[in-house]
């Protein structure tokens, strides 16, 4: 292989690092918004477990309209 092909074929792979690189950067991206956090599912289950303790105070229509939302 000549020094020139030598070059071009290095081009190529550093060109399809980059590529990757930057696909795989992405994908971390993609992954860390979708990941919930501790405080987050804490937060959620608090939640829950308050809208359990007044939901026998609605009424069927006040009911209704939260399922609506």
């Amino acid at each position: 292989m000549r020094k020139s092909e030598c070059a071009g074929r290095r081009r190529e792979i550093e060109k399809e690092i980059a590529e990757r690189r930057r696909a795989a950067a992405d994908l971390r991206a993609r992954i860390e918004t979708k990941t919930i956090t501790q405080e987050q599912m804490q937060a959620a289950e608090e939640f829950a477990a308050d809208a359990r303790k007044g939901i026998d105070l609605l009424s069927l229509e006040e009911k209704r309209r939260v399922l609506e939302l």
